[in-house]
């Protein structure tokens, strides 16, 4: 009779246990909506140079950044290109001296805004890194990024020559105005939200 009153009473702690848990595993599966960002790394907070863009929506102007910012550089290269296409169907006219100094700049706006556009860089960052870094070639490689592709863009207007097909030279230069238009959106969208995060 005393084992089996022993056991008896194991049997009703052991089932008090069970339920005093069961309330413990209800509260702790409800537990990370609460605290769902509490293990976010500030690596993973903050931007860095190939980090992508976050999608914040801006309350007072109602855009996304993110969203604007990706548009712009696809605009820029689709006109990148419709613009390369127009130029090499007249190469032969032109001459090689005339083709070859505007291409050489419509390849290397091509090349910082594709990388851009692919990594979904961040402009802010960079234009908050260009006034932050003290080293001379840090702020010159952010400059470099984040000026570079209106720079170019204004580099090929200039340096195009006068195109002798009509329909070639109308599809060149509204591509060209609109990779200028595009180029300096973006910029002026990265620098205008960089400054306000780096100075707010």
């Amino acid at each position: 009779m005393g084992q089996e009153g022993a056991r008896s009473v194991e049997a009703e702690r052991s089932v008090e246990v069970v339920m005093a848990e069961q309330p413990k595993s209800a509260n702790s599966a409800a537990a990370p909506a609460e605290g769902l960002y509490d293990n976010m790394s500030v690596k993973t907070a903050t931007a860095s140079p190939g980090s992508h863009m976050d999608s914040v929506r801006i309350p007072y102007g109602g855009y996304d950044y993110g969203t604007a910012t990706h548009q712009l550089r696809t605009a820029q290269l689709v006109a990148n290109c419709v613009g390369a296409v127009c130029l090499y169907s007249e190469a032969d006219r032109m001459g090689l001296g005339n083709f070859l100094l505007p291409v050489i700049f419509l390849l290397a706006e091509v090349f910082i805004v594709a990388k851009r556009w692919y990594h979904s860089i961040d402009g802010r960052f960079d234009f908050k890194q260009m006034l932050s870094v003290s080293d001379p070639g840090l702020k010159m490689s952010y400059a470099m990024n984040l000026f570079g592709g209106f720079i170019l863009a204004l580099m090929v207007h200039w340096t195009t020559a006068e195109i002798p097909s009509a329909l070639s030279s109308l599809g060149f230069h509204l591509t060209d105005y609109l990779a200028i238009v595009t180029a300096f959106g973006s910029l002026a969208l990265d620098v205008f939200e960089g400054a306000k995060q780096k100075f707010a």
